[in-house]
């Protein structure tokens, strides 16, 4: 349809929506009001769209009175207000209105503490059939979301609500019984009911349907996928315009295609997604498939965490406290990743912990630090674990308990986690934990190193080279010295360098060695500093203003 017969559209229906208001009709100045309020089909004017609203729900109007009260809770298009958006969802339901009732329960328990007047508010909107309140209560009473968990009843109202014929419940419960969420799962019957779903014409679970099939959670093909995204994002689906846009910018199941996926996310953005602002903002940071933009970066990462998205929260605050990104005000990174962390994100709540515990661009609060990581831990988050556990065992936090301390690096170890299997390895090692088997220190640093931990490459290449509670192999040790060196790993050159100037363990040979000192003091190494200062002072190296080495 041409731009010109959408305009004339557009006014003639304003036109005739304005002659309504005119004339009283409530329905009339409910619906200019709230059309104005979000910009849709009318330029948006949110002074003008608020006095009409405002004016249909004191003229009695139960739509308006309903409307008016969950936008002043939300703050959508109006200062939010929630006591006087609680009075009008009131007013509506002394009206008859059964859905306000469930637009008032669940915004009690969301925004405020008086959850279990919310949840009796869904109940009874679910007593008078409401499906919209059954679907609601139903994935909460799942998740265990503001109210006491209980699965089985929330199956059995979201159950309900798809006999009443509810797409949201055939949606909610599709996905659910795909991915296994709070549900035993049943790929074939999840997928039938996203397919129900979207046969009734659900945007959202073509959406749902879409990225499963690409991710390979529902069998089929990913042209198929491809194309329920594509129909989904088309018919403005904000989390279908995001799973695109990144997913052919990073060519994730899709043909990679750059140019397209950015403007699919600067679409979801500008609908206001804040996951796509933060999908957004992170490549622009990193430089991740975009042109690397550190401000606009920022500034996407900020949209979306003051929209509470955490996982910007997170990134915003590491970045922010490791100067990747510049600091506005004081203590902005820490602010970023302490909400993060009261959100319940697990990485910022390890971090949070791990940097208190150790003053790491934080003040140091070995226990408050310590309580961070043991809440990450408590919810199996396995670097927490790990991260507690060795702090447990090396005296860092104020608990002291070797036998917690080695059950925690175990439990990771167990989990799979790396460092873990390289910490309780090197402590075996060391002496300071003792096991049945004499050989397991070095297995566990073995196993760590192979699998590319480059501290366990640098701890168990200087301890072949020097016999250190294991057999010397000074050829072997050697080998992991370097391995860790092409890393990047400072401590090795360290380690490695120092060897070569003394010719202990390795070969002698100054000129290396000198080189591999100096590279590591220049990166920091307070070690390296010394043992070539040392070495200089001694004459055991020469310096010479033409940079070469000789050897006295």
């Amino acid at each position: 349809m041409e731009k010109q017969q959408v305009n004339l559209m557009i006014a003639e229906g304003e036109r005739w929506l304005r002659k309504g208001v005119a004339l009283g009709h409530l329905p009339s100045i409910y619906e200019l009001g709230w059309r104005l309020l979000d910009g849709a089909g009318l330029e948006q004017n949110k002074e003008e769209g608020e006095k009409w609203v405002r004016l249909a729900a004191e003229r009695g109007y139960i739509h308006a009175k309903k409307g008016l009260g969950w936008r002043l809770f939300d703050g959508k298009g109006l200062a939010k207000d929630i006591e006087e958006g609680e009075k009008w969802l009131k007013e509506a339901i002394e009206d008859g209105s059964e859905s306000a009732m469930t637009d008032l329960g669940w915004r009690l328990i969301d925004y405020t503490e008086r959850k279990a007047e919310g949840e009796e508010w869904l109940r009874k909107a679910i007593q008078l059939g409401d499906p919209r309140a059954m679907v609601n209560l139903g994935w909460r009473l799942i998740d265990g979301k503001g109210v006491k968990q209980d699965p089985l009843e929330g199956q059995q109202f979201i159950l309900r609500a798809i006999e009443l014929g509810s797409v949201s419940a055939m949606r909610e419960m599709g996905w659910r019984l795909v991915d296994g969420a709070g549900v035993k799962q049943n790929l074939a019957e999840g997928e039938r009911l996203l397919r129900q779903a979207i046969s009734l014409g659900d945007i959202r679970s073509t959406y749902y349907l879409g990225f499963r099939i690409i991710d390979g959670k529902v069998p089929g093909d990913l042209a198929e996928g491809e194309k329920f995204l594509r129909v989904a994002a088309a018919a403005g689906e904000p989390g279908a315009m995001r799973s695109l846009g990144w997913r052919l910018i990073d060519g994730k199941g899709m043909e990679k295609n750059v140019v397209e996926g950015e403007r699919w996310l600067r679409k979801a953005v500008a609908a206001g997604d804040e996951v796509a602002m933060y999908e957004l903002g992170w490549r622009l940071v990193e430089g991740e498939g975009l042109e690397q933009n550190f401000v606009e970066g920022k500034q996407m990462l900020k949209q979306s965490a003051l929209l509470g998205d955490m996982y910007a929260m997170y990134y915003l605050g590491w970045w922010i406290l490791v100067d990747k990104l510049p600091e506005e005000e004081p203590g902005e990174g820490e602010m970023w990743l302490r909400r993060s962390a009261e959100l319940g994100y697990l990485p910022a709540m390890c971090q949070l912990g791990w940097r208190l515990t150790d003053g790491d661009r934080l003040p140091k609060d070995p226990e408050e630090g310590e309580l961070w990581l043991r809440r990450a831990a408590e919810k199996n988050y396995t670097i927490a674990i790990c991260e507690l556990g060795w702090r447990i065992i090396d005296g860092k936090v104020p608990t002291r308990d070797l036998e917690e301390g080695e059950r925690l690096l175990r439990q990771a170890t167990l989990a799979g986690d790396i460092k873990a299997q390289y910490c309780l390895g090197l402590f075996l090692l060391d002496g300071t934990l003792t096991s049945d088997d004499p050989n397991e220190g070095e297995a566990l640093m073995r196993k760590a190193a192979e699998a590319g931990y480059v501290n366990a490459m640098t701890a168990l290449g200087w301890r072949l080279l020097d016999g250190k509670g294991v057999e010397a192999n000074p050829e072997e040790g050697e080998q992991w010295l370097r391995q860790a060196i092409q890393a990047g790993n400072v401590d090795a050159m360290y380690q490695l360098g120092w060897r070569l100037v003394d010719g202990i363990s390795v070969r002698k040979n100054v000129v290396e060695g000198e080189k591999l000192l100096r590279e590591a003091a220049e990166k920091g190494d307070p070690d390296a500093m010394f043992a070539l200062a040392v070495r200089y002072l001694d004459g055991d190296i020469a310096y010479t203003t033409d940079g070469k080495t000789t050897v006295h």
